[in-house]
């Protein structure tokens, strides 16, 4: 991916948890969640653990995330009948979706959520207790999505926990305006890498990039979950980190800037960018060697 090492220090909040914004909104640790779409697949699609397979947007404003992903990527919306949830769309293919959080709490910064597919979330909850994590929401039956809880990992990065009910949508090489990658970036990648083996049965694999750099990565059974990258940051916490493939990342990087985002990190083939509610997103111009998405 480069070396993103030298960035403009962050701000301190962009990895706040989404299931925290949740669970502040109600007060209580389970609810009911929005009528969340089922994942795009087809008939007979089979269930891949290990892979992210969906990502959702936590923002203070819909229409705010739109006015920027919309024009940065080319991305279009499709809202539930409810309006509590929109469906981003990249070209004709579903890629995450975006939810409305609380205006009680105002604090907090956008976030994008990882749903990573397991076999039992239950079971993957419970271990993620005993690891040191925390269960911010309790499994529970999200309509039409399936069985899914939010945890966070031994240093406070959130993830949701996915079963999904009719299977995972079958990986496919990313396009331009879609994801590409995802990076957990941790201050102790040892720690994490036994949490993720405990809760998730992640292994950890090292390859290398064309470039001759090597390259971190979880994964299981050959499916690739993302990269593991040790935060460079001491005071910026734990957090997974989505990247969407660009054709050109100065120019996009430009343009984010000019829709009223930021640029903290950027290379010639990837950047971080900031939305105007402090979302954090990457972007990268080409697949690593590890990609299987």
């Amino acid at each position: 991916m480069g070396d993103l090492r030298k960035p403009e220090h962050p701000s301190r909040r962009w990895w706040r948890s989404a299931a925290i914004m949740l669970v502040l909104a109600t007060g209580c640790s389970e609810i009911d969640p929005p009528l969340l779409p089922a994942l795009p697949t087809s008939p007979g699609s089979a269930h891949t653990p290990g892979r992210i397979v969906w990502i959702d947007l936590l923002t203070a404003d819909m229409n705010e995330a739109e006015a920027f992903y919309g024009p940065l990527f080319g991305w279009t919306f499709q809202k539930t009948a409810d309006d509590e949830y929109r469906t981003i769309t990249s070209g004709t293919k579903p890629i995450g979706g975006l939810i409305e959080r609380d205006e009680q709490d105002s604090e907090g910064e956008a976030i994008w959520l990882m749903y990573l597919s397991v076999s039992d979330v239950d079971r993957a909850s419970r271990e993620a207790a005993s690891a040191l994590g925390r269960v911010l929401l309790k499994p529970q039956w999200a309509p039409d999505r399936g069985r899914v809880s939010v945890i966070t990992d031994g240093e406070g990065a959130p993830i949701a926990l996915l079963h999904a009910s009719k299977g995972d949508p079958a990986p496919a090489p990313a396009q331009v305006g879609e994801i590409l990658w995802v990076d957990l970036w941790t201050h102790d990648t040892k720690a994490a890498a036994r949490f993720y083996k405990r809760v998730a049965g992640l292994d950890v694999a090292t390859v290398q990039e064309p470039d001759g750099s090597t390259q971190t990565l979880l994964g299981r059974s050959g499916v690739v979950t993302g990269g593991l990258v040790k935060l460079p940051w001491k005071d910026v916490t734990a957090n997974w980190l989505p990247y969407v493939r660009v054709a050109d990342v100065t120019a996009t990087a430009r343009r984010a800037a000019g829709l009223g985002g930021k640029v903290i990190a950027q290379t010639k083939e990837a950047a971080i960018l900031q939305d105007p509610e402090g979302g954090a997103i990457g972007i990268q111009s080409r697949a690593s060697k590890g990609d299987a998405r």
